[in-house]
């Protein structure tokens, strides 16, 4: 129902990169209302990964994702309310961050949403970290927007030397393909040869974050979008008919319980990190996402086998939505069997901006070299 929608005027971050030079190229696509972690939608049809046309790019900022593995473009932009930066920067094998919220200014409403975030998405670190160092800082509209004005370091620490790495690969609950299990071993290898002191922790996390994930989206992001059900069903996706009368069933007293649920798990997780400089988990469970993947479950490959699981049974990154205020990176871990890339994220302590960039390029200065390198196109844009 907006396809001959014009705005008249341009979301701030992508304001601030134009004022600072950036040219635009191209607007990428998104899955309807942003909805998916796949990226299709009646309007624009299936946007597909480079790596392997049958897998889905990732979502919601799918279309970004895409067209920096395929080498259109050096950087891109992706909005993140559970994960829709991250999971299309596992799919695609580049670089997503999600700032800790307020970090990055917001037009309202969705503002003042602390599972919202808009961010970075780049094949490397460093030109990330251009961008988060144009982005971010208070804006007169966004009364979230944080005044303390971080600007990152991109100086590659040569070794991790006294760091403490904490990493979990299921977060308590969910069910981890091989190839992301050995791809996220690897990794932690590659922590440990930087001298960092590499620890696996548990956490007391399981199903009931799904729901409560649920619950806080269905009080602002779809009840937004609620009365076209009435008006424009027939012009709706199925994935936002599903997503919009879920939502109608959800209580006040649910929405409550969602934040009392947020608070539980930053109960555990932010004491643990008082031990610890960074925390790190797979992006993606799998990277078996078909292009058609939707709401309310999808028909995801797991061990081989095919699971008819909702999107987060397969997505690591709503987590750190919940605990928004803690900075995440997603960075490339290496290839799946089918060809598609896994990612780990990189998980900091509240507004440590700094400490997951720092960790983030000593990584990535010994992953590039061989045999971890990924397929040649990522890096040179061929």
């Amino acid at each position: 129902m907006f396809k001959d929608r014009v705005d008249d005027e341009s979301d701030v971050i992508i304001q601030r990169l134009l004022d600072a030079g950036a040219i635009p190229h191209a607007k990428t696509t998104t899955p309807e209302f942003c909805l998916l972690g796949s990226c299709h939608s009646r309007l624009w049809g299936i946007t597909h990964n480079p790596w392997n046309l049958d897998i889905a790019p990732g979502g919601s900022s799918g279309g970004s994702g895409a067209a920096l593995a395929a080498g259109t473009t050096t950087i891109a932009t992706g909005t993140d309310i559970g994960g829709s930066i991250r999971i299309p920067a596992s799919l695609c094998g580049v670089v997503g961050y999600k700032a800790p919220y307020g970090r990055n200014p917001e037009i309202p409403v969705f503002n003042l949403d602390f599972y919202s975030h808009s961010g970075p998405m780049a094949r490397n670190v460093s030109d990330i970290a251009a961008m988060q160092n144009l982005i971010s800082g208070v804006h007169n509209r966004d009364i979230a927007s944080l005044r303390e004005r971080v600007v990152i370091d991109t100086r590659i620490p040569s070794r991790l030397d006294g760091w403490k790495v904490a990493w979990s690969m299921d977060l308590g609950f969910m069910e981890v393909d091989s190839s992301v299990r050995e791809n996220t071993c690897q990794a932690l290898e590659l922590l440990r040869s930087l001298g960092a002191q590499v620890e696996e922790v548990e956490l007391d996390w399981d199903e009931s974050i799904i729901d409560a994930t649920h619950h806080h989206w269905a009080h602002g992001w779809a009840a937004s979008m609620d009365s076209l059900l009435d008006t424009h069903r027939d012009e709706l996706c199925d994935y936002s008919i599903w997503f919009i009368e879920n939502a109608r069933k959800s209580t006040p007293q649910d929405y409550l319980d969602s934040i009392q649920t947020a608070v539980r798990m930053y109960d555990q997780f932010g004491p643990l990190m008082d031990d610890y400089d960074i925390f790190i988990c797979p992006t993606l469970m799998t990277s078996g996402v078909p292009n058609n993947s939707t709401w309310p479950e999808n028909e995801i490959e797991i061990n081989g086998k095919i699971r008819k699981i909702s999107e987060e049974h397969w997505s690591a990154t709503f987590p750190f939505n919940m605990l928004s205020r803690c900075p995440v990176m997603s960075m490339p871990s290496g290839l799946a069997a089918n060809g598609v890339p896994t990612g780990i994220q990189f998980v900091a302590r509240t507004y440590d901006d700094q400490r997951v960039f720092s960790a983030a390029l000593a990584y990535e200065k010994v992953f590039e070299k061989p045999p971890y390198k990924l397929d040649q196109r990522i890096n040179s844009g061929g």
